[in-house]
């Protein structure tokens, strides 16, 4: 390998290394807060007691409080860096806040019988009910088509909030 190639790849997961320890320092998390730098949060109401969306910081939580939401169900993926902490300091909220708490780490679209086990267990109780992954992306999606489904719910203007605005 050529001495500019590594020097490339040194730079580069340098940098990716330093930028996850920054992020995930409680200093810079709450004064950057890791879904501004990556993609922005999400906050949606996919049927009149199930909401979907990014992993909860700063104005997620606000949106928690404003719709009521009594159970917060993540299914962060373990792979991620730092998912656990980011659990842990996740389930210690909810208990402050008095909301159940649910994990269901790395639920996939792509495993039948886990993601069925997992419609089966949020749909069975009319409880207002926050469901995450770390961002918006092809499981949150794909909750939220298969939970509209079942209920018949597709709203004329979706409740799609990006509480930064």
């Amino acid at each position: 390998m050529s001495k500019f190639l590594r020097t490339v790849l040194f730079v580069f997961f340098s940098f990716y290394y330093i930028l996850i320890i920054v992020t995930s320092s409680a200093y810079f998390s709450e004064k950057i807060g890791l879904m501004r730098l990556f993609g922005g949060a999400h906050f949606e109401r996919v049927t009149p007691t199930i909401y979907v969306g990014t992993y909860p910081e700063g104005e997620i939580w606000e949106k928690i409080k404003q719709n009521k939401i009594r159970r917060i169900v993540s299914i962060l993926n373990p792979i991620y860096p730092f998912s656990k902490e980011l659990v842990a300091k996740e389930r210690k909220l909810c208990k402050e806040k008095g909301i159940a708490f649910i994990d269901l780490p790395g639920v996939r679209i792509d495993d039948p019988a886990l993601f069925s086990e997992f419609l089966a267990l949020v749909s069975e109780e009319e409880m207002p009910t926050y469901i995450h992954a770390y961002r918006y992306g092809d499981t949150i999606r794909a909750i939220s088509r298969v939970l509209r489904s079942r209920v018949g719910h597709s709203p004329q203007k979706k409740e799609k909030q990006s509480p930064g605005k």
